[in-house]
């Protein structure tokens, strides 16, 4: 995550000169956490130093809460130029929102919503499940394979499906 982070960083600066411009990072969780939020946060904070703009942070941002809706009307009133939506389920909460703001570029971590000014920065995970499934496939001795899965979305069931035909194509019968 930490490359995806500063790849849109990167990618929103990447046309024109804009150093001094705000970021907007909306988290789920806190920039002190070692997992997901902590290193999500170091990706997007070292991006932004390198390239000399402000970072605006909102940290235990509850998903589905209001709260994310909240936090852009924030951002944007503070000029960020750019929002990370840095959860999973900010993305649908604020597919609305984003039309309010059509000067402000939205990042966010689901493949899920699109719109003009909002796009995704999440990487194409099906791809690496898929490969992890020709080895669970390989490697089971008694055909039995076991998948666990963090909650039930679009992005959870792409997996399981890619893990699936993974293994489906080493070993049929597994």
């Amino acid at each position: 995550c930490v490359v995806f982070a500063i790849i849109a960083v990167i990618l929103f600066f990447g046309t024109e000169e804009k150093t001094g411009t705000k970021i907007g990072f909306i988290m789920s969780g806190s920039i002190e956490e070692h997992g997901w939020n902590g290193m999500h946060y170091d990706g997007v904070k070292t991006a932004c130093d390198k390239l000399g703009t402000t970072l605006l942070v909102r940290e235990n941002v509850q998903e589905f809460s209001g709260a994310c809706i909240e936090a852009i009307r924030e951002l944007a009133e503070e000029g960020a130029g750019m929002i990370i939506l840095s959860s999973y389920g900010y993305s649908e909460e604020a597919r609305e929102v984003v039309k309010e703001y059509p000067d402000i570029v939205f990042y966010g971590n689901s493949s899920e919503y699109h719109d003009v000014n909002m796009t995704s920065y999440f990487a194409r995970m099906y791809q690496a499940r898929y490969l992890a499934g020709i080895v669970a496939g390989s490697k089971t001795v008694s055909g039995k394979i076991g998948y666990v899965a963090a909650m039930e979305n679009n992005e959870v069931n792409r997996g399981i499906s890619a893990f699936t035909l993974g293994v489906r194509r080493v070993n049929p019968d597994a």
